[in-house]
């Protein structure tokens, strides 16, 4: 059985971003268009632009989908602003609406409410550029327009059945749990908020639907988990992009944009968030199981110099009913600074059925955990 995902705070810190800057794009706003430079935002009217519910651009095309309908335009090449009103095509493959579309490897990927995804690609014909890519059609649509993303050289989505999945090709592979499938069919995905970037080797996919949850999926580990912010059920980050040699982030609770700093120790804007990791449960298969130690590996010695921070702890506590309960808590420390060879080590753990261990760390130091090992001992029935 699928467990409900690890719990993990935001383990990096804000810093206020560089204020200039912006992309040169096209985008959408309740089908009404604008086009953005670097010094100003335009709105756009043009007696052959019939609204668009989506936008993207491939090989000096802007490409938009038609409201609530499977039919797809272009603008005129490197202009955004001037259409040509037979520059039309309709994704046929099956008859629901577009939900939404994205380019990946000069190919147009146009995913609809339904079971459909088609893909398209520049062919050069005459009068209309694009074509329908032989073979490349999947059975799959999509949930939320919103909840499209790239990273690690594929497409990522929330699917129409509301699976989360990856492109394997033109195959959708699933990756969401069973646990996170189950929250999206509960909380609905309506609002859902997709993006992606990598650090430190690490491609992440963050899904949210905010004020609910935020869902992470670490692509190099192939584990999800999930993010909160300072007395929030979600991550307070709703789009990151990576520009000037940064990652920077959009704060929905400010309206801010941040730098994501991995080794900024002062939380969110100033805001120490707790890391919580909760441990797979263990279970004695019916037996009671004596639990006689468990030691994690984290990295030591990373104590600050004065402050909060000086003698940095980690809390463990153990629930033995599936999480509805919890027994107290138990504190060791991470070690002052330069104490490298303290260990974190919990002994006599008692009896148990089924456990499951939860650490939380509160100071604003690094968070490490290298391992965990456990010494554990079969009793009777």
């Amino acid at each position: 059985m699928d467990q409900v995902p690890v719990k993990l705070s935001a383990v990096v810190g804000f810093r206020v971003a560089d204020p200039h800057a912006v992309l040169a794009t096209s985008m959408t706003f309740e089908h009404d268009l604008y086009v953005a430079t670097q010094d100003s935002l335009t709105a756009v009217g043009s007696e052959n632009y019939p609204g668009a519910a989506d936008v993207a651009w491939i090989d000096g095309y802007f490409v938009f989908i038609k409201p609530n309908s499977n039919q797809f335009f272009l603008s005129d090449l490197n202009d955004p602003t001037s259409f040509d009103p037979t520059q039309i095509a309709t994704a046929e493959g099956s008859p629901e609406s577009l939900r939404g579309l994205i380019v990946d490897h000069r190919e147009l990927w146009l995913m609809k409410e339904g079971p459909s995804t088609e893909v398209w690609y520049n062919s050069g014909a005459s009068p209309f550029p694009f074509e329908r890519a032989t073979g490349a059609y999947l059975e799959r649509g999509a949930a939320a327009k919103t909840a499209i993303t790239k990273l690690d050289n594929s497409v990522f989505w929330v699917g129409d059945d509301g699976v989360v999945y990856r492109a394997d090709g033109y195959s959708p592979r699933r990756i969401s749990t069973h646990a996170i499938e189950q929250s999206l069919s509960k909380n609905g995905t309506a609002d859902l908020v997709a993006f992606a970037y990598t650090q430190e080797g690490h491609p992440f996919f963050v899904l949210k639907k905010p004020n609910v949850f935020t869902f992470v999926y670490d692509v190099a580990s192939n584990l999800w988990h999930e993010r909160v912010s300072h007395q929030r059920p979600d991550y307070r980050v709703s789009t990151c992009i990576f520009a000037f040699d940064k990652h920077l982030v959009g704060d929905d609770k400010s309206g801010k944009i941040y730098r994501l700093d991995p080794d900024d120790l002062n939380g969110e804007d100033g805001e120490t968030t707790p890391a919580i990791v909760t441990g797979p449960p263990l279970w004695a298969e019916g037996k009671r199981a004596f639990f006689h130690n468990l030691l994690i590996d984290f990295e030591m010695g990373v104590g600050l110099t004065t402050g909060q921070g000086s003698d940095p702890q980690v809390m463990l506590r153990l629930s033995r009913d599936g999480g509805h309960t919890w027994g107290p808590e138990k504190w060791r420390s991470l070690g002052k600074k330069g104490e490298y060879r303290r260990r974190a080590r919990w002994d006599r753990l008692g009896m148990f059925r089924q456990c499951v261990p939860e650490l939380t760390i509160s100071d604003p130091v690094r968070r490490v955990v290298l391992g965990a090992y456990a010494e554990i001992t079969e009793g009777r029935l």
